[in-house]
């Protein structure tokens, strides 16, 4: 799994959270994926506990999805600013290595389809 695969599962869930169950295992793979880009942890394990809520009653679920979004954000800029760093980093040595510049130009192109800043826009409902 990517970077932006497992940030695009999180967000869905994030999004879907009043229609369906957040705490789904490819949920939870996705963060157990993100752990080791997120610095500092705390918005993984933050999201990872907001997974679960005492009931599907709609305050807890709007609560739920509420959290999940301030999780979310932080992790989005977290994993962004990491992937500006290292595209950085290897922007020099990118002529020089084929390898690096194949890297370079991956990270480059991840970067750029990942959004400076997440906005939440709720899923309209469908009543």
């Amino acid at each position: 799994m990517r970077v932006l695969e497992a940030l695009k599962i999180l967000e869905d869930a994030v999004l879907d959270s009043l229609e369906r169950p957040a705490d789904m295992p490819e949920v939870r793979e996705a963060l157990d994926m993100l752990e080791r880009f997120v610095s500092p942890e705390y918005p993984i394990q933050d999201f990872r506990h907001g997974l679960f809520v005492p009931n599907r009653r709609p305050y807890y679920l709007e609560a739920q999805q509420h959290n999940l979004n301030n999780y979310f954000r932080q992790i989005h800029r977290s994993v962004r600013a990491l992937l500006a760093s290292r595209v950085r980093e290897l922007r020099d040595p990118a002529e020089h290595d084929q390898k690096v510049k194949a890297e370079f130009e991956r990270l480059s192109a991840e970067l750029d389809r990942l959004p400076v800043k997440w906005e939440f826009i709720p899923k309209s409902s469908h009543h």
